[in-house]
């Protein structure tokens, strides 16, 4: 998915024809245009793309705290090789400014489910709609592999993630849940 000038004029006549929300909020406040803090045409050559194993090597190339450490390369191909594994990113310039990842996901007694693992945005790309584009795309390929619900939680002291999924249209509103966790790391690095 590009996000260009002509893209966000089709998208914004397609939102108001439809009810259809796919981009930030202000690129369809006509007075976002013209408003020098928020310049709407920030993500005017940003592109969403599905990692896969022929453009990985877009992950030379990140933006700050996208990623909460380095990428390993065993870890890397294990995740592309994994057909339930999904990452998309967002590449502006050829950098990495955000990423999104998720888990298609099987149980016994249900319709496969898509848990969206993680969200992370470079600092000075939050609050442009980036993280909501990157959640949308992994929606739309949970849709296309047959899924019937995509989900994930966040810490509720995390109040910009939280606006960012609230963005996202379609959603439920969350639900109280507690999460618990056990470090079972091993001397194994990968």
């Amino acid at each position: 998915m590009t996000v260009g000038f002509h893209t966000i004029e089709l998208c914004r006549l397609h939102y108001f024809k439809h009810g259809i929300v796919g981009l930030h909020p202000a690129i369809f406040n006509r007075n976002a245009f013209r408003n020098d803090t928020w310049p709407p045409f920030a993500l005017a050559t940003m592109q969403i793309v599905e990692l896969r194993s022929e453009n990985a090597t877009l992950l030379t190339a990140i933006a700050p705290d996208v990623f909460d450490e380095a990428i390993r390369p065993a870890q890397l191909e294990a995740f592309i090789q994994c057909p339930r594994h999904v990452m998309v990113l967002a590449v502006d310039d050829e950098v990495v400014v955000g990423m999104a990842s998720a888990v298609e996901y099987f149980h016994p007694d249900k319709p496969p489910q898509l848990w969206i693992n993680e969200v992370g945005v470079t600092p000075s790309r939050r609050n442009e709609g980036v993280g909501r584009l990157l959640i949308q795309e992994l929606i739309d390929i949970g849709k296309r592999r047959g899924c019937a619900f995509a989900w994930l939680g966040t810490e509720r002291s995390n109040l910009p993630a939280q606006r960012c999924f609230a963005a996202v249209p379609d959603g439920d509103f969350p639900s109280e849940f507690l999460l618990y966790e056990w470090d079972i790391t091993t001397d194994n690095p990968s």
